[in-house]
């Protein structure tokens, strides 16, 4: 659903760009002390190494040097520990490297150790700011691959769209710092706002127009700024369930291509939670159907036993009437009439429950419910 530039890039230069993110993520705030104590490590060894300048050798006070320098890159990255190494070296010229107190080295060993440390720490730094950097990485996909296992827990207990409309609300403000809203359609597919109370972090000033043309054209309208709400189609199984519109408050959320994938996989898990409500209810529906069904046939065999028994007294009482009318008394025929009318009435009483039921089931009669009071009257004994 996203650029499929995007998804197209090498995974090398996708951990470059995670890389560049979680360095300055992780080190922004940190570069001025950074480079103070890039400045600072140097002269801390020089005070270090001064009093012990005739028990150490020269190879021994530039590894001190080296470890201020590891110290400095392992806490604050590479451009403090070179900053702290480039300033070693004089440094270390002045008050080591004979003469003393002079930026002139005589000895080509002292040289030589100078190089080989500025090379030395440099990899060091590199190495170990690269395992930094994977280990932020690590960090990061450790967080949003727990994000979207509390998201598909969250969601599985959800029971309707209301249900599932607050959870992806309240997640999408926790992993993403965003503001969103679920819209959903009618009968007719017009997408309405939510008629319930909204969340503290429901999006509001939503766009329906913008929406209802997403859904209609199952296409993503993105907004690359902080005021106006992108929106994005819940689709699933080839069903527009419904639209998400989201507006975020940091534009990097867009632009990276690792949180653009956690996003879109966050939005399937909606629509995929969405889909199941969807396919349950209707497996609910034609269960209930299936019920009625066989309700109704039962009931009809009912009522036709039911019948049946009226009708034979009915037919036997007329079939004697008619063929042995002279054999019988005035009150016995009057027995046979009274039966014959009884059962007549028993049907006609049954028939009327018949069509009674028939017009409940097509909606011809609706039944106007109102309370009333319960009088309670005191039994006497």
């Amino acid at each position: 659903m996203h650029n499929n530039a995007q998804h197209n890039q090498p995974e090398n230069e996708q951990d470059h760009q995670l890389s560049a993110m979680a360095l300055s993520h992780g080190h922004r705030s940190d570069w001025l002390p950074g480079y103070l104590w890039g400045i600072t490590a140097p002269f801390i060894c020089t005070l270090v190494d001064w009093p012990l300048r005739h028990i150490l050798g020269t190879a021994s006070i530039l590894l001190t040097y080296m470890l201020g320098i590891f110290l400095v890159a392992s806490h604050y990255g590479r451009g403090a520990s070179i900053t702290a190494s480039l300033l070693s070296i004089p440094v270390f010229a002045f008050f080591f490297g004979p003469p003393i107190f002079s930026f002139a080295i005589s000895d080509l060993e002292n040289v030589v150790g100078l190089g080989v440390m500025i090379v030395v720490a440099n990899v060091t730094s590199n190495l170990l700011e690269k395992a930094l950097q994977q280990a932020e990485i690590a960090r990061q996909r450790e967080n949003r691959t727990n994000a979207l296992y509390r998201g598909c827990q969250s969601l599985s207990d959800a029971k309707n769209s209301q249900a599932v409309a607050r959870i992806a609300v309240q997640h999408i403000h926790n992993d993403f710092a965003a503001s969103a809203v679920l819209l959903f359609p009618d009968v007719n597919n017009h997408l309405n706002y939510p008629s319930e109370k909204p969340l503290r972090h429901s999006l509001r000033g939503v766009n329906l127009a913008a929406a209802q043309r997403a859904f209609e054209l199952r296409t993503i309208e993105r907004h690359y700024d902080l005021k106006t709400p992108s929106y994005f189609p819940l689709e699933h199984s080839q069903t527009m369930l419904g639209v998400l519109a989201i507006q975020f408050a940091n534009l990097s959320t867009l632009s990276n291509p690792e949180l653009t994938t956690f996003f879109d996989t966050f939005r399937n898990l909606i629509a995929q939670t969405l889909e199941r409500l969807r396919l349950t209810e209707q497996a609910n529906i034609a269960s209930l159907k299936a019920e009625t069904e066989s309700l109704r046939n039962e009931l009809l065999s009912a009522i036709s036993h039911d019948l049946r028994t009226p009708l034979t007294r009915i037919i036997g009482a007329s079939t004697a009437l008619i063929e042995n009318n002279a054999g019988f008394s005035e009150e016995e025929k009057l027995d046979f009439n009274k039966v014959t009318l009884e059962k007549a009435q028993h049907t006609s009483e049954l028939t009327n429950k018949i069509l009674d039921m028939a017009r409940l089931s097509s909606g011809e009669i609706i039944l106007h419910q109102e309370w009333t009071s319960i009088r309670h009257d005191p039994v006497t004994c």
